[in-house]
């Protein structure tokens, strides 16, 4: 698994051995979503929830994106993410353990401002969404790949609206092709592509 394009190209990132832990973005899927997705980078500020090994996240940075808000709940996924970070960025403080890391903590919620572009924070998906919500963020793309065994994954694309900017766009991926009607209710418009069995949805506000 490696950096697609831009200033980290060719960059290799770390990823499970275990695919039941995380399962990270293969390089197709995520050529055909940046594909979709050009123009639409530079300069923009992006949510990766449920990061992963920051697979996506990592890809805009490399292209240009502005800031970058990594979310995981597991601590594998926290770690991944941290560890393809400093792979790419060597400067970075490095933390020995990124999941005892120092920053704000509000029940559950941690976030570490890793630099002006990348922020880290350990929290399940409802605490990141609130309490991002109260800071008044606002991205330009959010990406979400959560878990298989969650239920009602589709919702979490209806819970971050709020965080999306005007011409924002939810980047979905799922098993399931199910959910067309229901984002057309919420969003202006949905655009469902199958790579390989790998369903993404690309929602605009």
């Amino acid at each position: 698994m490696r950096i697609i394009a831009g200033k980290f190209k060719g960059r290799q990132l770390q990823f499970p051995a275990d695919k039941n832990v995380i399962r990270p973005t293969m390089d197709r899927v995520k050529e055909s979503i940046f594909n979709i997705l050009f123009g639409q980078i530079e300069d923009a500020k992006v949510l990766d929830l449920f990061s992963g090994t920051g697979a996506l996240g990592l890809e805009a940075l490399s292209r240009g994106a502005k800031h970058i808000t990594f979310v995981d709940h597991h601590k594998d996924g926290i770690n991944f993410t941290f560890e393809n970070i400093k792979s790419l960025i060597p400067q970075m403080p490095v933390h020995s353990n990124p999941t005892k890391m120092v920053g704000q903590n509000i029940g559950g919620f941690i976030r570490t401002d890793l630099n002006e572009h990348l922020a880290l924070i350990w929290s399940d998906w409802q605490k990141a969404v609130y309490n991002l919500g109260l800071s008044h963020a606002n991205f330009n793309i959010i990406f979400l790949d959560p878990p298989h065994t969650l239920e009602n994954p589709e919702q979490i694309a209806i819970e971050v609206l709020p965080l999306l900017s005007n011409s924002g766009m939810v980047v979905f991926k799922t098993e399931s092709e199910k959910y067309v009607e229901l984002f057309e209710k919420h969003f202006s418009s949905v655009d469902l592509r199958d790579y390989n069995n790998n369903i993404v949805y690309f929602l605009s506000k």
